[in-house]
């Protein structure tokens, strides 16, 4: 089954999305078996990112929602 999960940025946190973007694509790559599609959300492409969207195949939300536990910019609470 498919998944959209759509993620928004803590206000200020643009920096600390910066600084570990790239282990956190490294943990999208990990993952690309589940995590099809993964990117930033902005207004313009120059803009500072606002969040971001996956499209995650998994059997249940359950397994999302686990899935979701693992990334790198969830757990340094980037995402409110």
């Amino acid at each position: 089954m498919l998944f959209a999960v759509v993620f928004t940025d803590k206000p200020g946190h643009g920096a600390l999305r910066a600084e570990y973007l790239a282990a956190h694509i490294a943990w999208v790559d990990a993952n690309k078996e589940q995590v099809l599609v993964a990117g930033s959300l902005r207004e313009n492409p120059a803009d500072v990112p606002k969040g971001g969207l996956w499209v995650v195949q998994a059997p249940e939300k359950a397994d999302v929602h686990a899935l979701m536990q693992t990334d790198l910019f969830l757990k340094l609470e980037l995402n409110g």
